[in-house]
């Protein structure tokens, strides 16, 4: 599974984009400079499990060895509260994109 995540319609980069299945481990992905994420579900698994997921997409960083922390620009309705679905079909999905707004709304 693959897409690309906007910000009011420009590319997010550096964003963490996370599946989440209720009975399953999540996947993710991280965004590049052009918006492009690409789902793992294990280090040799490309994609997603099947079904419905919760998506959670967020900039947050922690401080770790020479990195400063990330401060979390998208709203919560995106990441720790989210409103994004997807669900997720057998073999090969098309792209899944998400548009996201400063002010919330459709994503």
């Amino acid at each position: 599974m693959s897409g690309t995540v906007t910000f009011d319609g420009e590319p997010l980069p550096n964003a963490l984009v996370s599946f989440y299945h209720e009975d399953d481990r999540p996947s993710h992905g991280k965004t590049d400079a052009s918006g492009l994420y690409e789902l793992t579900y294990m280090a040799d698994r490309p994609g997603a499990i099947v079904g419905k997921n919760v998506v959670r997409i967020t900039v947050a960083t922690v401080e770790g060895e020479g990195v400063a922390p990330q401060k979390e620009l998208i709203p919560a309705m995106y990441n720790v509260d989210s409103e994004l679905t997807v669900d997720v079909q057998p073999g090969s999905n098309a792209d899944v994109d998400f548009d996201l707004k400063k002010s919330g709304g459709p994503g």
